[in-house]
């Protein structure tokens, strides 16, 4: 007799331990889509001209574990494992970009098609550094030139640049040249150095300015910046150029 209500005490048990269980799947309690994590990201900008520098910011969230792994493709033959990664768009093109996370239970991936446009350039703007463009030493004396070269024939009727050096960094002197801008500028303490032609200048066009590194200085060293330019006629455009150094740690 009693073994046979423990029986039926455990059969009932049983039962109702099933319907529980499958109540829970069915509200929502056990569902692999909230366990797994959900692609977003932003880039900035979406559109410009080559070379283009597109800094991307995950936006994803993460699900019921952290999300542990990001890769990103860019479209044009170039990944990243970042998780906000910078990428340079050397070539005019229009290209898709995806982004695959994952967290403990799985992956998602988002694609964003047409996603970032990359024109022809007009003027190409580049930077280089001497004595050495990869690596630099604490309080050392750097020669930096900037180079605006055409790619099409145009007319300026204003052009302007606007370096930005890393913090510490002081501009000692800015050469003498034939092509010496009208207006320029030189924010104290902020290392930013803007420059005006309110004529076009000889294209191409060099200009070269020294700097001095802190004495106190690590870590990567990133110099940014843009060039600004208007056609007699046209909207006002802008060519980008960044630069890192790494600490030279050789003895």
């Amino acid at each position: 007799m009693m073994r046979g209500i423990l029986h039926t005490l455990y059969c009932v048990a049983f039962i109702i331990g099933t319907l529980l269980i499958s109540g829970m799947a069915g509200n929502g309690c056990i569902n692999r889509s909230e366990q797994l994590p959900t692609a977003a990201f932003a880039g900035v900008p979406h559109t410009g001209y080559a070379p283009l520098y597109v800094d991307f910011a995950d936006r994803s969230q993460s699900g019921d574990s952290l999300i542990t792994h990001w890769f990103w493709d860019f479209g044009d033959g170039f990944e990243s494992t970042q998780r906000n990664p910078t990428h340079l768009f050397n070539q005019p093109g229009v290209y898709n970009v995806q982004l695959t996370v994952r967290n403990y239970y799985g992956s998602h991936e988002l694609l964003r098609e047409n996603y970032i446009i990359v024109h022809e350039p007009v003027l190409q703007y580049s930077r280089l550094i001497e004595p050495d463009i990869n690596y630099y030493l604490p309080g050392e004396t750097r020669t930096i030139t900037l180079v605006l070269e055409p790619r099409v024939n145009m007319e300026l009727r204003a052009l302007g640049i606007q370096e930005q050096l890393p913090y510490g960094w002081e501009i000692t002197q800015i050469n003498e040249s034939e092509n010496l801008p009208d207006s320029f500028h030189i924010q104290d303490n902020s290392g930013i150095l803007e420059m005006i032609w309110f004529q076009q200048p000889s294209l191409p066009l060099e200009i070269t300015y020294q700097v001095k590194l802190p004495e106190t200085i690590f870590g990567t060293q990133k110099i940014t910046g843009e060039a600004l330019f208007r056609g007699l006629e046209g909207e006002l455009r802008s060519n980008t150029a960044r630069t890192e150094l790494i600490p030279n740690t050789t003895p």
